[in-house]
């Protein structure tokens, strides 16, 4: 990420892609998105149920 490479399929550009904190960020969203999809997808294996509120009192056991 962080810029465009030659004989590239697809190039995913963002609005400020060229400022240092913007392109910091976007360089994770892929990561985080595939971790957030096999996390859920894990969770959905093992029967446990899925609640919004990371670190809230509604996922403590």
């Amino acid at each position: 990420m962080s810029g465009e490479v030659p004989g590239a399929a697809y190039t995913l550009r963002y609005r400020g892609d060229t400022d240092d904190d913007v392109r910091l960020l976007s360089e994770t969203l892929v990561a985080e998105l595939l971790a957030s999809q096999l996390w859920l997808d894990a969770t959905a294996e093992s029967g446990r149920r899925v609640t919004s509120g990371v670190g809230s009192a509604s996922n403590a056991r």
